[in-house]
């Protein structure tokens, strides 16, 4: 008899054999028809590009895909097979029709993709009042950033405390997360918690485990993905780091509560937290836990800003020219404005630059994906059905028909474009558009864009002015493409060694 060699996903080897235990298997089958057909019945009917590609195929060519996709259906929608099933890929001409359409919706796009509906996977829970707590509260304190980048208590260790002059290795993606998880988290956290070592092991320990959990379940069809979290290993520790990180969080929370009632309860004012442990408290509903919001707001906001930062020291180190360029307007602006908002924005140079940067290497190879929360018909006629997965892909951020020498890379492209009437809109870091989607576009663009220039122009005057830097010989790697995730290339190193700066930044008058 001739034997099947089926590879199973790790942690399904334990599974009863269908002799053993038939129903599960029948239920299983009977679930994967239905959505078979159903999806087959309402899918919009478009080209499909890809109907053979598998899960790890998708995660590992996502790149190539689109760029056949725009080759070989230009400037029309068509199909593409990914790890979340079909995909409507709309071309970007298509973007001013359904950017603002409350048809579409960011939020459940987050929780499909990460499978927020999970037990274990909370923090990725669709979270609509997360938008008006960075607007009400997180861009409101900014300035607040200046002075947690200089408080020596909140970056030690991190290579802005590097005294050696020396050349010495620096690995961005480790050193750089590191940094700005210290920067963020005073601000995130407040005063107690980012210092409580049990919270920075949870969260650290948690943010690990649910990423690859994540990578896992997408092997799995969506329907199998539920029976699958119970059974996966690292779907368990998933779990478990979360609570363990509930465990920390539930004593902070019922401290300052206990702080507050005693205080009103004496008729005396009661202790204002000005962190974003409170702004969520104050906005969120009440059954969201305190400790999924935060590693919700980390994520979202440590790793791509981290990314960014990186990529952006690595289009420097590649152009040596704009040390000294951008050392000399740093010390220009700053010198004669301080640290503050306004002469944050006249760092022209340096806003373009990490915009050029973003524009080569954005987070996402879709920065506009959505789900149709119901159904919705276009202009060109095409239905779009409750439930469908819609995208915008970027690969027009790189077209020489879109920009000018679209692959090379030119530090001064957004400063131009400044002295421009038709383009003025597109020419700032935290502006969105069709052509430069880094931070998505449209009713849903990334909110927080605002705090993260600013944090990022920060850290990066702080290290143009303290230290030189060039890329490690022979480890000049081009991002990585997983999925729908552009990521600098972890393996990248930088040497680095301390300079005597032009202007002390931490001596300077900080505005808002």
């Amino acid at each position: 008899m001739t034997s099947l060699n089926l590879v199973l996903p790790a942690g399904l080897t334990a599974l009863p054999s269908l002799a053993e235990k038939p129903i599960p298997y029948l239920i299983t089958a009977i679930l994967l028809l239905s959505v078979t057909y159903c999806a087959g019945v309402r899918r919009p009917k478009l080209p499909i590009l890809n109907p053979k590609t598998t899960t790890k195929e998708f995660m590992l060519k996502s790149k190539q895909l689109f760029e056949e996709g725009r080759k070989k259906f230009p400037n029309q929608p068509y199909m593409m097979q990914t790890y979340l099933g079909n995909a409507v890929v709309l071309p970007p001409q298509m973007l001013d029709e359904v950017k603002n359409l409350l048809e579409l919706d960011f939020w459940p796009a987050v929780e499909k993709d990460h499978n927020g509906h999970l037990p274990g996977f909370e923090p990725f829970k669709a979270n609509y009042e997360g938008p008006n707590m960075i607007n009400r509260h997180l861009t409101k304190s900014l300035s607040k950033i200046s002075r947690y980048v200089r408080n020596p208590s909140n970056r030690q260790g991190s290579p802005l405390t590097l005294p050696r002059s020396d050349w010495h290795e620096m690995w961005p993606s480790r050193d750089l997360a590191a940094l700005v998880a210290r920067t963020s988290a005073r601000l995130f956290l407040g005063e107690e918690l980012c210092r409580n070592t049990d919270w920075v092991r949870a969260s650290s320990a948690y943010t690990h485990t649910v990423f690859q959990a994540v990578q896992v379940l997408r092997q799995f069809p969506p329907v199998l993905r539920p029976i699958a979290n119970r059974l996966l290993p690292i779907c368990k520790q998933t779990r478990a780091a979360l609570k363990a990180c509930r465990d920390v969080m539930r004593p902070v929370v019922a401290a300052r509560q206990a702080r507050k009632l005693e205080a009103s309860a004496k008729g005396e004012p009661e202790p204002v937290y000005d962190d974003a442990l409170e702004w969520c408290q104050k906005e969120y509903a009440a059954d969201r836990d305190p400790a999924d919001s935060q590693i919700s707001l980390a994520m979202v906001a440590i790793h791509p800003t981290t990314d960014q930062l990186t990529e952006t020291m690595i289009q420097i180190a590649r152009h040596p020219e704009l040390f000294e360029l951008l050392r000399e307007e740093i010390t220009t602006v700053l010198g004669i404005k301080g640290i503050q908002k306004t002469a944050l924005y006249n760092l022209k140079l340096l806003d373009s630059v990490i915009k050029e940067s973003q524009r080569l290497k954005p987070v996402s190879i879709s920065n506009f994906r959505r789900v149709a929360v119901s159904d919705v018909t276009l202009s060109n006629g095409l239905r779009l059905c409750k439930g469908d997965n819609v995208w915008i892909d970027v690969v027009h951020m790189w077209d020489s028909n879109v920009w000018t020498d679209a692959e090379k890379f030119d530090p001064c492209r957004f400063v131009k474009l400044r002295g421009t009437e038709r383009d003025h809109h597109m020419a700032h870091l935290v502006s969105t558009s069709p052509e430069h989607m880094g931070f998505g576009h449209g009713r849903q663009a990334c909110p927080g864009r605002f705090f993260a220039a600013h944090e990022m122009k920060i850290l990066l005057c702080h290290m143009l002015l303290k230290y030189d830097w060039k890329i490690s010989e022979g480890y000049d790697h081009p991002p990585m493409a997983y999925g729908l995730s552009l990521i600098s290339n972890p393996r990248t190193t930088l040497m680095i060694r301390r300079r005597k700066e032009e202007l002390d930044l931490d001596q300077l008058e900080i505005g808002g």
